[in-house]
């Protein structure tokens, strides 16, 4: 009697053990499922990062365009302007 009660204790160990064993299992596939979700959240956030930064650039950019466009505007206003004042310093010196 008392070998099958050192041999059930034995086995009932050793289940503990396994049982111990599986939970730390569990523990660690956790904390990297967890550890992964992290990583996942930080990848999202610098492609969020650099898709802002795309729209900033291409802001910056369309400002420039439009400047360049003002700017164009306003040489062609100018050249305008300078040609009606040289028909006026011609009737001035007429």
């Amino acid at each position: 009697m008392d070998a099958a009660c050192s041999a059930t204790e034995t086995l009932s160990e050793a289940i503990n053990a396994a049982c111990s064993a599986t939970e730390t299992l569990s523990e660690a596939i956790n904390a990297t499922c967890s550890a992964k979700e992290t990583l996942s959240e930080a990848i999202n956030a610098t492609c969020s990062a650099k898709e802002t930064l795309s729209e900033a650039i291409n802001a910056a950019c369309s400002t420039t365009e439009t400047s360049r466009a003002t700017e164009t505007s306003s040489e062609a206003i100018n050249a305008a302007c300078s040609t009606i004042e040289t028909p006026s310093e011609d009737i001035n010196a007429a």
